[in-house]
């Protein structure tokens, strides 16, 4: 599954508990799980980051560690891959995970 970075995803989307309720549903048997950009908050909050080290856009990242305090959050970084989970600092960059993902498949 791919969460790209959408409009709300800092805000209202964190409280879609339908979206989240998916995510989490598609999450049981996902091969991979990944994000772009702002879409690692929606991954965050359905708690599936919670074990694994993770990342963000890079002006997001102060907000994303306020927001999920006990997440082992990478900066720096353009993607970082954790288990099944791919999370990418965004933007023009987001295809180095996805290229990164082609090859693994």
């Amino acid at each position: 599954m791919v969460v790209p970075s959408a409009e709300h995803h800092l805000d209202t989307d964190l409280k879609d508990t339908v979206m989240l309720n998916f995510v989490k549903r598609v999450d049981r048997d996902a091969l991979f799980m990944t994000s772009h950009c702002d879409g690692a908050f929606v991954l965050a909050k359905a708690g599936l980051l919670d074990q694994v080290s993770s990342t963000t856009f890079p002006s997001d990242i102060g907000r994303y560690k306020e927001m999920f305090p006990n997440l082992q959050v990478k900066d720096e970084v353009l993607f970082v891959h954790d288990s099944k989970y791919i999370t990418s600092a965004g933007g023009a960059k987001s295809f180095e995970a996805a290229l990164y993902l082609c090859e693994l498949l």
